[in-house]
């Protein structure tokens, strides 16, 4: 079962190596496993997987539009509003 793990930490994209800003809407998001059995944070973005901070996973729902720039996750707007 470590096997599974490694490879869906493997999928999730590191936003350090994007080029340029990622913007989007959230379309989904949920936690996964590390190989070592930590949870990790994860938000859906056009298809894409990316690995977000912890706080900004509590704070970010589906809907938002949010935008990743400089390092760091911001919420651009709220959904409904």
């Amino acid at each position: 079962m470590p096997l599974l793990f490694m490879l869906v930490a493997q999928i999730v994209p590191s936003c350090d190596s994007q080029e340029g800003p990622i913007v989007g809407y959230v379309d989904d998001k949920y936690q996964t496993l590390t190989a070592g059995g930590n949870p990790v944070p994860v938000i859906i973005i056009g298809a894409t997987e990316y690995e977000v901070s912890w706080p900004f996973y509590r704070e970010v729902h589906i809907g938002d539009l949010v935008k990743f720039e400089n390092g760091q996750w911001i919420i651009v707007r709220k959904s409904g509003v």
